[in-house]
């Protein structure tokens, strides 16, 4: 007993800070236009990425003071109370002038000898519970000042070097409109001082051959030759999140302190190795002085990017399959492996029977319900296509939704997609004329469907064979005949049948002996034939007339 509390005497005290974003995409989407969406996102990850640990580093001597620095979440611990105490002032001040109009959680300043004792304290849950109840700092609106000609709301500088389009800005708007990535010089710069966003880019452009590209499309128009007509320019947003990280990431926090900073890069060092693969095989060799893409938001678990409609099934494969060849690759020591997920799993559970309460009161969560399994490292997505006029806004809502749908009901099993095409102020036609197979699973069947669902990527082969078929006239003709049967497969097929032998299209006949349009019992499936003519329109590939 002597021995033990000399040791407690002796043992290394550290003070620790937890700091978290809140409210982003509201803060994100102040308005519509493509550079102020991706630039507050790229700032946000600089902040939470770059400037936050240089602002601790700055502060302390201490070795690895970061223990968290990602996804829009901080944590890093100090040797005195001062330190932490100036470092938390310093953290609060470049935030909110920054971004006045960001929500923002922080804790106080706990000392312990562990971060485990420090949650244990609840250095977590206190700002959870912020999050809660009071939803964070910083200035709206303040009538007095100029108002700022873009987003309308924030201080405007009168000053002519601040200013877009001769008109005053905000500083806000202002450092969105000039975060571009130079691409060409992005390569002299070390990976350590760039944020997730920027690392894709740079490892995008290491790995695609010589090009004329150097910049980044500033807004919507920027994404297409300059010779298209605009009434033909549509574009696909694509969002997407991890599943499951609620039950992965208190596990990488249960680590040995030391290892936590290092188990999260490693994460995010796979999933821009991930984006980056899918990126490279979907636009294998850019032409022009723009790229075809842009990265909104890239960061913890989230992805969204935008590109021309032509591109997104092509990507949406290639995502999933550059994910899964590197899940299958995982060795045991690899912290989103299911071994080692597994086994982190019964070693907290383990050590949380002896200890259910903290001595200042906080409840511990119990342990992880161990009747379900770990599951497989995977993601839901979504995209939705529509002309580059859509308020992005809208857009958002609506791909944000169709995502929680499709992780929803494919149990997040796999990885899983979901779509519509719109319009740019109405909802989705073909959605109230007749049924449409979705959401997906991409590439494994996991047998959640009692309709035994066809997978994405079969529809994407299908897709491709038809295309060489298939015209513009005969699927008008086929949308026309489903539409005046309102999808009733057994009147539809009657009629393509008549279509088929009347005007001689072997297309249309193929599709009637296509297995792949039939159910188990043979009969034929009309959604499965409108969620096919429904992503050829978006691949936009068909026979000439």
């Amino acid at each position: 007993d002597t021995r033990s509390k000399m040791a407690k005497v002796e043992m290394k005290n550290y003070y620790y800070f937890s700091f978290q974003y809140s409210a982003i995409q509201k803060t994100v989407l102040q308005h519509d236009r493509l550079w102020s969406i991706a630039g507050i996102s790229q700032t946000l990850s600089c902040l939470n990425e770059i400037e936050l640990p240089r602002i601790v580093e700055k502060l302390t001597e201490i070795e690895k003071p970061v223990l968290v620095a990602g996804g829009g979440k901080f944590t890093a611990r100090f040797g005195s109370e001062d330190e932490a105490s100036e470092a938390k002032a310093e953290i609060i001040k470049i935030v909110s002038t920054t971004f006045p109009m960001l929500e923002f959680q922080v804790s106080s300043i706990k000392r312990a000898s562990t971060f485990k004792e420090a949650k244990d304290k609840c250095i977590l849950e206190g700002i959870n519970k912020q999050k809660r109840l009071f939803r964070g700092y910083g200035v709206t609106f303040n009538p007095h000042f100029k108002i700022c000609n873009e987003c309308g709301e924030y201080p405007a500088i009168n000053d002519y070097n601040k200013r877009i389009d001769e008109q005053n800005v905000c500083a806000v708007c202002h450092s969105s409109y000039k975060t571009r990535v130079n691409l060409k010089k992005l390569k002299e710069v070390d990976a350590n001082y760039l944020t997730t966003l920027q690392r894709i880019y740079k490892l995008y452009m290491e790995n695609v051959p010589a090009t004329n590209v150097e910049k980044v499309p500033l807004d919507f128009e920027e994404l297409f030759d300059k010779g298209e007509k605009s009434e033909r320019k549509r574009m696909a947003v694509w969002f997407s999140d991890l599943n499951n990280m609620n039950k992965k990431v208190p596990l990488w926090l249960g680590l040995e302190e030391d290892k936590i900073l290092a188990t999260f890069k490693t994460v995010t060092d796979i999933n821009i190795e991930i984006i980056t693969t899918a990126l490279k095989k979907t636009f294998p060799k850019p032409e022009g002085t723009f790229l075809p893409f842009r990265l909104v938001v890239a960061g913890g678990d989230d992805l969204c990017l935008v590109m021309p409609e032509s591109y997104i099934l092509d990507f949406t494969v290639n995502l999933s399959k550059a994910l899964n060849e590197k899940r299958n690759n995982f060795n045991d020591d690899n912290p989103l492996s299911e071994n080692w997920l597994k086994k982190q799993r019964e070693k907290q559970n383990q050590s949380d029977k002896t200890d259910k309460t903290s001595e200042s009161g906080c409840s511990k969560k119990s342990k992880q319900d161990d009747s379900h399994g770990i599951e497989p490292y995977c993601f839901g997505g979504s995209f939705v296509v529509t002309s580059i006029h859509t308020p992005f806004k809208k857009i958002h809502a609506v791909g944000e939704k169709l995502m929680g749908t499709a992780k929803e009901k494919t149990k997040r099993k796999a990885n899983s997609v979901n779509w519509v095409v719109m319009a740019a102020e109405e909802d989705p036609l073909s959605e109230k004329l007749f049924e449409l197979e979705k959401p997906l699973f991409i590439d494994e069947d996991k047998g959640v469907f009692s309709d035994n669902r066809l997978t994405f990527n079969k529809y994407v082969q299908i897709c491709r064979f038809y295309s060489k078929f298939l015209t513009k006239t005969s699927v008008q003709q086929i949308v026309s005949i489903m539409t005046k049967e309102k999808g009733d497969s057994l009147k539809v097929e009657r009629q393509l049948k008549r279509y088929a032998a009347s005007e001689g299209q072997k297309g249309v006949g193929y599709i009637l002996v296509d297995q792949n349009f039939r159910q188990s019992d043979g009969a034929f499936k009309c959604a499965r034939l409108a969620t096919l003519l429904e992503l050829m329109t978006i691949q936009g590939r068909f026979q000439n007339e």
